[in-house]
């Protein structure tokens, strides 16, 4: 569609611009916890003279991430020195995990185990966008965008944190280390969604707003397209035009 809406328009006289740009992220991977990362990098914009629409693309580098946490309760059985552990709800307090927990499934409550699992991925992202702009004032215009990206994963971290508390013991242990690497196979460094982006410009300063869907899980486990990571963005630049 973009393709062929820039053929319509090759007879007309059109301007590139570049538009570098740097600020930050609120990512989410599925039911996770949202949290705040990086976006920089640069916008290419190809306008046509006297008409409102442009193709805008460039290259940025993205900060996403995702976490998750589960939660068990410890019982134990002192005529036979058996112990288990029965997953609950994360968001309960400590206190209520007791008080309801206490002689539950025939057991002692003696405590809780909790595993926390946090990723951070650093990706290379190519927009493919379709843009038209409005002139609202002089020097300040609107615009809105959107259209496909295509990300590549560059690095990762990935970490993982046990932590086991009983009223005889404590416990912690944290492992590390890069998802893609080659113990970790099955991992996939291609993403891929939809970006749609608005902001205004006044003079050569530049405000975006942008909210990405990624359709792309980088564990092979699903064979339908559902939405994943879910970005929003908010990114300040300083725009230099080209002939």
């Amino acid at each position: 569609m973009i393709l062929a809406m820039a053929t319509m328009a090759q007879t007309a006289d059109a301007q590139w611009s570049i538009n570098p740009e740097v600020g930050i992220n609120v990512s989410k991977f599925n039911k996770s916890t949202p949290k705040i990362g990086s976006k920089l990098g640069a916008a290419v914009i190809y306008g046509f003279e006297n008409s409102s629409f442009a193709i805008q693309s460039g290259l940025y580098h993205v900060q996403r991430f995702s976490s998750s946490t589960t939660l068990s309760a410890i019982y134990e059985y002192p005529e036979s020195d058996y112990k288990i552990t029965i997953p609950i709800d994360p968001s309960e307090s400590l206190f209520d995990i007791e008080r309801n927990g206490f002689y539950n499934y025939s057991g002692r409550f003696i405590g809780y185990k909790k595993t926390a699992r946090k990723e951070k991925t650093n990706y290379l992202q190519l927009p493919i966008l379709a843009r038209f702009n409005y002139q609202a004032a002089q020097d300040a215009s609107l615009y809105v965008a959107f259209g496909p990206y295509l990300a590549y994963a560059l690095t990762g971290k990935l970490t993982y944190e046990e932590e086991v508390r009983t009223n005889h013991s404590f416990e912690y242990m944290e492992t590390y280390g890069n998802p893609y690497q080659k113990e970790y196979q099955n991992r996939k460094r291609m993403d891929w969604g939809i970006l749609l982006r608005g902001g205004m410009e006044i003079k050569e300063f530049t405000l975006g707003l942008e909210y990405e869907i990624s359709f792309f899980h980088p564990i092979p486990v699903k064979k339908s397209i559902t939405p994943e990571y879910q970005t929003f963005s908010v990114l300040f630049g300083y725009k230099f035009f080209t002939r």
